[in-house]
């Protein structure tokens, strides 16, 4: 049995995390969770009702001292990620870690060549192209069914940041020196993975930011982005001043189109369509099957000798678009992504 510990014990670790270990048959066979480090005590009190016997620290260094694990699972706030990742490849340790993984390309390139030293297997936590929606819409452009894109709109709002633990920092999503950024860290990061998934990288990037609404906010709680392609251009718009919960695609190629109206996923083609019906498609409570099916492939990858670049490569090209859309907003102007090689 592989065994493992928490570094982390807020909102994402008992509502994503925990249940996809207990939930998922190969998991619960497969996988051990024996400890967990946070900083704050209700949080671990709440992580060991979750996981009975489990060996709680409130320091990484205590932990780290006490127990022989074979993989951490981090899921603390982006500001601690980087030194967690080196003290635990350091030790052999392979290594889930909750996006982004650095709040900075600098800082995320620093970790990629650290990682190359060592024989750890990574894998960033980006689940959402586990999705039943993002896997139909990743499967209809990878074969080809909608032609070439021609334009891309993804829409995801949102009434507020997502809050964190009640017991500790709950809106550290809003804050700079914790979480690194706004809605394009938090947010924007799953849509710059989704559209480098399905189209590769842009060849430029043009952003907008603002601060609208929450006074507490000392981050972008609105961002609009485009993504230049050699033929086509994707937009996005993020927002976390929405008045509900919602998301929205519209896909326009060649042979069809996509469109995603927060239920139904329509495809055309010509004079056929096909629809497919999501319940709750990008419902949090849906988080912990996406995560089993992420966790599967990292903890396959350890059994089966594997080493993975390709996560790795991804969120490093993440945190190139990231940064290049925080210099448009800056400066006022399109940038080119090739002048991000950190």
């Amino acid at each position: 049995m592989i065994r493992g510990m928490l570094v982390g014990t807020g909102q994402i670790a008992l509502a994503g995390h925990i249940p996809a270990y207990i939930q998922d048959r190969f998991l619960s066979y497969e996988v051990q969770i024996i400890a967990a480090v946070d900083v704050c005590t209700e949080n671990l009190r709440a992580c060991a009702a979750l996981l009975p016997g489990i060996r709680v620290y409130q320091t990484i260094e205590e932990a780290f001292s006490n127990e022989n694990v074979d993989f951490i699972d981090i899921c603390a706030p982006p500001y601690v990620q980087t030194a967690v990742i080196r003290e635990a490849a350091s030790r052999g340790l392979h290594i889930l870690c909750e996006k982004p993984i650095a709040t900075s390309l600098r800082e995320g390139l620093e970790i990629q060549r650290f990682l190359a030293q060592h024989l750890t297997v990574f894998m960033p936590c980006y689940q959402y192209p586990f999705s039943p929606l993002w896997q139909a819409v990743l499967k209809q452009v990878q074969e080809g069914k909608i032609g070439e894109a021609r334009f891309v709109l993804v829409e995801d709002y949102r009434e507020r940041a997502d809050p964190g633990s009640p017991h500790w920092r709950p809106g550290w999503r809003q804050r700079r020196e914790i979480a690194g950024g706004g809605v394009l860290l938090d947010i924007g990061t799953h849509y710059f993975h989704l559209m480098h998934l399905l189209f590769g990288p842009p060849v430029a990037v043009t952003a907008r930011t603002a601060c609208l609404s929450h006074e507490e906010c000392d981050v972008e709680d609105t961002a609009v982005v485009i993504l230049e392609y050699p033929t086509w251009l994707v937009e996005l718009r993020l927002s976390w001043v929405a008045s509900r919960r919602e998301t929205r695609l519209y896909l326009a190629g060649t042979a069809g189109s996509l469109i995603f109206d927060g239920t139904t996923l329509r495809a055309d083609y010509g004079k056929s369509q096909r629809l497919w019906t999501f319940s709750g498609a990008m419902s949090k409570s849906a988080y912990p099957m996406w995560y089993a099916k992420l966790f599967r492939e990292f903890f396959r990858a350890i059994l089966d000798g594997q080493l993975l670049t390709k996560p790795l490569d991804d969120a490093i090209n993440v945190l190139r678009c990231v940064e290049a859309a925080y210099a448009s907003a800056s400066r006022g102007q399109t940038v080119m992504l090739a002048d991000f090689v950190g």
